[in-house]
C-alpha cells in the first residue's frame, strides 16, 4: 500500500485542506483524496476526533496512531445507512454504520488507537437496572454498527481496539482474504446484541491474538440467504490464540435457514463468560421459505479452555427444524468448567453426524475418546410461530391492519403501527421478496409533545425526491375541541383524529412532521390519508369520518410546496352510503391506481356492504380525473378483508395487499395479484 499520505497532524496546512467546519479534521475528504491518487494510508493523530460515517475506498489504509480516539457521533442522522440493494442483511433491523465499504479490495484498519461507538449512550434505559439477562432495555430507534464490508477483497484489521458498539461491532459479509490480528473488541456487556465479529458467506478469513469482550456472541461464522436460491458459503475459516468473553456465545456456527459453513479450525481459544460452542437451531429463526436448510461440515475445536457459567459446547437442532446437517466436527484438547451439561441433539430430519471428542476434559472429567452419540429425536412437522427475530418474519406471521407497501430501489418496504395499542411511532419492515420480511426498525417517533392515544393507517409515497407519510394520529380528548356535523353523532365518538404529514430524505426515515398537527383543517375528525398526483400537482385525500359526519365522506384538496397546507378548501370526493346498495356510513382506506393499459384512473377504497362485511372497492373516473365523474361501486374483494392499496412489484406484477380478517385481534397482512385489463380490475385467485 502506498504512503502517499503518511502524516495528519494538526498543522496550519492540512487545517486548509481537511479542516471541517466544526475545526475537526475530515477524514472523508482524506481518504478520498488518497484513493483519487491510487490508495495510501489516512492517519489519524493522537487526540479525541468525533466523527460521522466514513467510508473507505481501495488501497486505503485508515491508521489510528497511539493516543487516537474515532469516536462515533450520538445523532443518528450522521450516520450511513448501508443500502438495501447492496446488503438486505439489516442485524437488529439496522443499517447504520460507522466505517463501511462495498466492492473495495485492498483496504484496512490499523494502529493502537480506538474506535469509540459510544453504545451505552444509544440507550435511553441505561440508568435503569440491567433486565433481560443483564442486558439494558433495547432502545426504540436503530442502533450502529462500527464496521460494516460487503463484497470487499484482502481486508486487514489490525492493532486497534473497537470499544463500546451500540450493536453488532462488525459485520463481515461476502468477503474474501480477511486478516485480522491483535485487535481488541471491548463492549460493555449490558448493551443486547453487541456481538463481535459476524463472518457471514466469507472465503479465506485469519484471526489471530485478539481478545473480545461482548454483550451477545463473540465471534460467528454465518451464511445468509437473502432469498430462496441464493448460494452463500462461508469457509476456510482460522482463528487461534484468542480470548473470548462473552454475555452469550464465545463462538456460534450458522442459524437454520444458513447455506454452507464448511473448512474451519479454532485453535487455542480462553472463554469465560456465558456460553461457549453453540450450534443454535431453534424454529425462531427458521425463514417463512423454508423449513431449515444449513449444512455445517469439516470443523476443529482444538485448545479450547475456561470457565462458563453455562454450557461449553451445544449442537441443538430444535423439533420440526429440518437442516441438511452437521458432519465431522472434532472437539480436541478441551479443558473447561461448565456449569451447564453439553448437549448433542438432532432428529430424524437433520443427520448429526461423525462428531468426535479426542481429549476433552469438563469439569475435571476426562471424556472418553471417539464418536459422540447425539440424541436422535423422531421427525416432526415444522410449527411455526411468530418470530420477533429480525431475521425473519412472514406476512402471515405478523399482526397488521392497513398494510402499506412501497417499492424503492428493488425492494420492498412495508409501514405498520399498532392501533390497537397507542404507541408513539410508525415502524417498517424490509422485505427482497414479499414472503420473508424483516423485524421491525423505527421509522417515525412522535414529538414528546404530541399526546397520542392511537396511530394507525401509516404509508409512505415518493415526490420531489423526498418521501412523504402520511399516518392517522388521534390524540387525547380535549387538545382541540371537536363538533358533530352530521345527523345521528354520538358525543362519545367524538375524538381530536387527524391526518399528518412526515417527511424523510430516505424510506427507513427518521420521518419528521411538516406540523405539528393534521394538514386537514383542525376541527375536521379525519382519517387514512394518500397522496395522489394530477399533472404534477400533489392532492392529499382523505376520509371525513363517519363519527363526525353521521355518514363518512372522502375529501380532497392540492398540496401547497412543503405539504403542510392546503392550496384550495377541500372539496367532496363522495360519500359512503352512495356507494351501492346495502353500502354502510364508512369510508376507508383510499388509494388511486392508474391503468399503465388505458390511462384508466381508478379508487380503491373500503367500506362494509350488507351480506358480505367489510370490502374493498373500486370505481373509476371516467374522465380520468379526479374531479371525475365516477363510476358506481363493484366489489373488488368481499370477504372481510380491506383497507387495500395496488403496488408494481420487482418482477413487474400487480399486486394489491390488504388486510383479513378485519375482527382483532386475528388481522393478518393478504397479497393477491391485481388483473388490470384496461377496464377493470379483479383480484386473481380469490373469490368476491
Amino acid at each position: 500500500m502506498k504512503n502517499i499520505m503518511s502524516i495528519f497532524a494538526a498543522t496550519a496546512a492540512l487545517s486548509l485542506l481537511s479542516a471541517r467546519a466544526d475545526g475537526g479534521i475530515d477524514f472523508q475528504k482524506l481518504i478520498d483524496e488518497a484513493a483519487a491518487k491510487g490508495g495510501g494510508r489516512v492517519v489519524v493523530p493522537a487526540g479525541v476526533h468525533e466523527t460521522k460515517s466514513l467510508r473507505l475506498r481501495s488501497h486505503v489504509e485508515l491508521h489510528l496512531e497511539k493516543g487516537a480516539v474515532l469516536r462515533g457521533s450520538v445523532r443518528h442522522e450522521d450516520y450511513f445507512d448501508f443500502p438495501a440493494d447492496v446488503c438486505a442483511v439489516r442485524p437488529e433491523s439496522s443499517g447504520l454504520v460507522l466505517i463501511y465499504a462495498w466492492d473495495e479490495e485492498d483496504i484496512a484498519i490499523t494502529g493502537e488507537g480506538t474506535v469509540d461507538g459510544r453504545g451505552p449512550e444509544f440507550f435511553p434505559g441505561r440508568n435503569e437496572s440491567p433486565s433481560f439477562r443483564g442486558h439494558w432495555p433495547k432502545p426504540v430507534l436503530p442502533r450502529p454498527r462500527e464496521v460494516q464490508f460487503v463484497r470487499c477483497r484482502d481486508v486487514r484489521l489490525q492493532g486497534v481496539t473497537f470499544k463500546d458498539s451500540a450493536g453488532w461491532t462488525m459485520l463481515i459479509r461476502l468477503c474474501e482474504d480477511v486478516f485480522v490480528d491483535g485487535i481488541r473488541i471491548d463492549n460493555d456487556q449490558r448493551v443486547i446484541n453487541s456481538d463481535g465479529i459476524d463472518f457471514d458467506a466469507c472465503r479465506h478469513v485469519r484471526v489471530g491474538n485478539s481478545t473480545f469482550r461482548t454483550g451477545d456472541d463473540c465471534l460467528i461464522l454465518r451464511a445468509m440467504r437473502e432469498k430462496l436460491g441464493d448460494v452463500a458459503v462461508c469457509e476456510d475459516v482460522v482463528v487461534s490464540n484468542c480470548v473470548l468473553d462473552s454475555a452469550c456465545q464465545t463462538i456460534r456456527i450458522g442459524c437454520p435457514s444458513d447455506d454452507t459453513i464448511r473448512n474451519a479450525v479454532f485453535r487455542n481459544i480462553r472463554a469465560t463468560g456465558s456460553n461457549g460452542i453453540f450450534f443454535d437451531y431453534p424454529v425462531r429463526y427458521v425463514r417463512a421459505y423454508d423449513e431449515g436448510y444449513m449444512c455445517v461440515s469439516n470443523l476443529v475445536f482444538e485448545g479450547y479452555s475456561g470457565s462458563l457459567r453455562g454450557s461449553a459446547v451445544q449442537i441443538v437442532v430444535e423439533d420440526g427444524v429440518k437442516i441438511r446437517g452437521v458432519r465431522d466436527v472434532v472437539f480436541r484438547d478441551f479443558d473447561v468448567k461448565s456449569a451447564r451439561p453439553l448437549r448433542f441433539v438432532g432428529n430424524a430430519d437433520s443427520p448429526l453426524e461423525n462428531l468426535r471428542f479426542e481429549n476433552v476434559t469438563v469439569n475435571g472429567e476426562r471424556r472418553p475418546d471417539g464418536p459422540v452419540a447425539p440424541e436422535v429425536r423422531p421427525s416432526r412437522p415444522l410449527r411455526r410461530a411468530e418470530s420477533w427475530s429480525w431475521e425473519t418474519m412472514s406476512e402471515s406471521g405478523f399482526r397488521i391492519r392497513d398494510p402499506f407497501v412501497l417499492v424503492d430501489g428493488g425492494h420492498y418496504y412495508l409501514y405498520e403501527s399498532k392501533p390497537w395499542s397507542g404507541g408513539r411511532g410508525v415502524e417498517v419492515r424490509r422485505s427482497a421478496d414479499l414472503v420473508t420480511w424483516t423485524a421491525k426498525e423505527p421509522a417515525m417517533v412522535l414529538p414528546d409533545s404530541v399526546r397520542p392515544t392511537a396511530i394507525w393507517a401509516p404509508e409512505v409515497h415518493r415526490f420531489g425526491g423526498k418521501f412523504w407519510m402520511f399516518v392517522t394520529i388521534t390524540e387525547e380528548k380535549g387538545v382541540r375541541p371537536m363538533a358533530a356535523m352530521g345527523e345521528g353523532v354520538e358525543e362519545k365518538n367524538l375524538v381530536p383524529r387527524g391526518t399528518w404529514i412526515f417527511s424523510s430524505d430516505r424510506p427507513t426515515g427518521p420521518f419528521k412532521p411538516v406540523k405539528l398537527g393534521p394538514v386537514p383543517p383542525a376541527e375536521l375528525q379525519t382519517l387514512d390519508g394518500t397522496l395522489y398526483v394530477e399533472d404534477g400537482q400533489p392532492y392529499m385525500v382523505y376520509c371525513h369520518e363517519w363519527c363526525q359526519m353521521g355518514n363518512g365522506t372522502m375529501e380532497y384538496a392540492p398540496l401547497a410546496p412543503g405539504f403542510a397546507s392546503f392550496l384550495e378548501p377541500p372539496k367532496k370526493l363522495l360519500d359512503a352510503r352512495s356507494a351501492m346498495k346495502g353500502a354502510g356510513k364508512v369510508t376507508d382506506g383510499p388509494f388511486f391506481h392508474r391503468s399503465e393499459k388505458s390511462g384508466r384512473l381508478y379508487l380503491v377504497w373500503s367500506n362494509s356492504v350488507a351480506g358480505h362485511g367489510y370490502c374493498v372497492l373500486v370505481r373509476s373516473s371516467e374522465s380520468g380525473k379526479i374531479a371525475g365523474p365516477w363510476t358506481k361501486d363493484e366489489i373488488l374483494f368481499g370477504k372481510d378483508g380491506g383497507h387495500g392499496m395496488v403496488f408494481k412489484g420487482v418482477d413487474g406484477k400487480l399486486r394489491i395487499t390488504f388486510h383479513q380478517p378485519n375482527s382483532s385481534p386475528n388481522e393478518r397482512m393478504r397479497i393477491f395479484e391485481l388483473d388490470d385489463d384496461g377496464v377493470r380490475l379483479s383480484v386473481k385467485g380469490a373469490a368476491k
